[in-house]
């Protein structure tokens, strides 16, 4: 009997391991960094939002192979959307006097406010993802430029107060390293999940032969609209977290600067695998951080060195060329995080090939010898 149960529980654990390890992993450098000062909260507020949406990116890129610069778009619906209803009800009439009424007469609580943005921005993505799927290579990554555009442009001219930009402001700051740790532990394993669907293996069969999967039956163009539109939930609700970490934003916070640096996340990690999102998001916002403290006169582990504005974005633009030039399946390679071989999580070959071993009830009962009567 524990025979049969260490080989189960190896088995599963190798299944759920990429996911369970990645968990593991965030969780235990979020905890260790939390706490120490406002500012480094703040930092890990911001990545862990990063998080989420370069997860939710790797969710349509990684596994279609169509490049979306889109998707940032969904994440200002989401924060629209989300603020308008948590904005207290008593600063509504100042703040957003020119917005619809359902927004002025409503206030929802944050996690639901949240939950609903992150819902307009997937039902809005399935809508535009019907004609904006049935193209292909280069002409679907400029319609999805051509989305953040139009979505950019609207926000910029609309006013929902009495002045312009887009600006929203008197969102609650209720948000904490905990509860973002919650929601980017979340997007891990709703992607993870995903992948093992049969709508990840489809999506992935016409990433690696499209004419192929289509010749098995494969409707490729409703493939991308699902994972589309599951990309578009995670980036909505990361901008209702977005909202509710800064208190005040403009459409101009859900543009190109934020696309491009989703977009560096991933491929400098490798966008094909969940591991490749995690681990290049964790290395830019590093670097980001290292980098922006030293703009700014401050000091890292003791070492304080001032640089100019703009030293940042230089230094992880010549990072990204220098690992598209040298791994351009990014640093993980395209593979998923392995398994340690350690003790009760080993793996051995014949935990692949040998079945789990028969249990007592189920054993078969031992030969008796033939008698003649």
């Amino acid at each position: 009997m524990m025979n049969r149960a260490r080989v189960v529980t190896r088995r599963l654990t190798g299944r759920m391991w990429p996911a369970l390890g990645l968990c593991i992993g965030v969780s235990v450098v979020c905890l260790a960094l939390a706490g120490h000062s406002p500012g480094l909260d703040q930092v890990l507020i911001i990545a862990l939002i990063n998080l989420i949406m370069v997860v939710g990116l790797s969710v349509f890129v990684g596994n279609s192979g169509v490049v979306s610069f889109g998707q940032v778009s969904f994440m200002a619906v989401g924060a629209y959307i989300c603020g308008m209803f948590t904005i207290p009800q008593i600063a509504k009439g100042v703040i957003i006097p020119n917005a619809p009424a359902l927004f002025q007469n409503t206030t929802l609580g944050t996690t639901v406010a949240i939950v609903l943005g992150g819902t307009v921005a997937a039902v809005l993505a399935y809508i535009v993802s019907i004609p904006l799927m049935r193209l292909t290579g280069i002409g679907a990554s400029i319609g999805t430029l051509a989305l953040l555009l139009i979505v950019h442009t609207f926000f910029a001219n609309w006013k929902p107060g009495s002045s312009g930009g887009g600006n929203l402001t008197r969102i609650p700051t209720d948000t904490n390293v905990n509860l973002m740790l919650g929601w980017a532990l979340i997007a891990i394993v709703v992607a993870f999940v995903y992948q093992q669907t049969r709508f990840g293996l489809r999506v992935r069969a016409a990433r690696e032969d499209e004419v192929a999967a289509r010749a098995v039956g494969i409707n490729v163009a409703r493939e991308r609209r699902i994972a589309f539109t599951l990309s578009a939930l995670m980036f909505g609700i990361a901008g209702g977290l977005y909202g509710h970490s800064v208190g005040s934003f403009s459409a101009n916070d859900f543009f190109l600067s934020v696309t491009f640096i989703t977009l560096a996340m991933l491929v400098f990690g490798g966008s094909r695998s969940l591991f490749g999102a995690v681990a290049g998001t964790a290395a830019i916002s590093a670097v980001s951080y290292v980098f922006e403290q030293w703009q700014g006169g401050g000091d890292v582990l003791g070492l304080s060195i001032g640089l100019p504005s703009g030293t940042r974005e230089l230094v992880v633009a010549a990072v990204l060329v220098l690992v598209l030039l040298l791994r351009p399946d990014g640093i993980t390679g395209g593979r998923e995080l392995p398994l340690p071989r350690l003790g009760l999580f080993a793996r051995t070959p014949s935990d692949l090939t040998d079945p789990i071993p028969p249990s007592a009830d189920t054993a078969p009962a031992p030969s008796q010898p033939v008698q003649h009567l």
